[in-house]
């Protein structure tokens, strides 16, 4: 579970998940991430991924439950690249207690056949609009993630927007075998009493927010080295990218600062989210 481990490229060495697949002859079940993931989302759907498994789902059911949960950074974590069973089952049976119980309230199971193909999204769009009386996807930004093509599974994520100013309030459609099978809820409505919407302070504040997410990645990598015993290795900055944000849950609006950063002498790379409150 790293940045890239599923990218795809000309060079099969690459793609990890495939490679593993590959060198298995075909027998295996890997997963890997097309893009840079931040830590705090990693672990975050890697928790979700584990406790679906150990309810006894399925791989791809699984997927789906940790794809559904809100409070992602980014949603690039869910832009996997998935090779092997979906039906794979590594807990065919067990007893679970009641702290274990899984809750699954925000996801609606599709029984219409709906079909996607990877490009034509306007029966997904039909279906949203028949089950939600707020939906409109002049609202909305749309990234679609091919997680398999072979098994022809997609999930695609609905972010709803003010203006240019992205929310965490949004809508994920999940596609298996080029059928709709779930979607999950994840809509906040509006308070329009309460929101505030004025980033007229934002490109003064905008360097401030880099420059603290700049040292909360130092403090973060510092404490990493101190932790494992290890001596503090430096690290360099390759990127920084901001949006506007503003979170319909807790009603407040920020900058959010995506950085991406590398370790001196070393290819690996990492990334993480900071969000500087205005």
């Amino acid at each position: 579970m790293a940045c890239e481990t599923g990218q795809e490229t000309n060079n099969s060495e690459v793609n990890l998940a495939y490679n593993v697949f590959k060198k298995s002859n075909w027998t295996t079940t890997s997963i890997g991430w097309r893009q840079k993931i931040p830590n705090t989302d990693a672990l975050k759907w890697l928790k979700s991924f584990n406790q679906k498994l150990k309810a006894g789902g399925t791989i791809n059911s699984a997927m789906v439950y940790a794809g559904s949960q809100s409070g992602y950074e980014s949603n690039k974590i869910k832009d996997l690249a998935f090779y092997g069973n979906p039906n794979l089952v590594l807990k065919l049976s067990r007893s679970i207690d009641s702290s274990e119980q899984i809750g699954e309230n925000d996801i609606t199971y599709i029984q219409d056949t709906i079909l996607f193909n990877g490009e034509n999204l306007q029966p997904i769009l039909s279906l949203l609009e028949s089950k939600f009386d707020n939906f409109n996807i002049d609202d909305y930004d749309i990234d679609i993630f091919t997680n398999s093509k072979e098994n022809e599974i997609y999930t695609i994520d609905f972010t709803y927007k003010i203006g240019d100013i992205y929310t965490d309030s949004s809508y994920t459609v999940f596609v298996n075998n080029g059928k709709v099978t779930h979607i999950a809820n994840n809509f906040i409505p509006l308070n329009t009493e309460k929101l505030d919407t004025d980033f007229s302070d934002y490109m003064l504040k905008q360097d401030i927010a880099k420059s603290i997410g700049i040292s909360k990645v130092k403090q973060h990598n510092n404490e990493t080295c101190i932790s494992n015993f290890e001596s503090i290795t430096p690290v360099s900055i390759n990127n920084q990218k901001t949006k506007k944000y503003i979170s319909l849950k807790e009603n407040k609006k920020y900058i959010q600062v995506e950085t991406e950063y590398s370790y001196m002498n070393s290819e690996d790379t990492a990334v993480e989210i900071y969000k500087y409150e205005l």
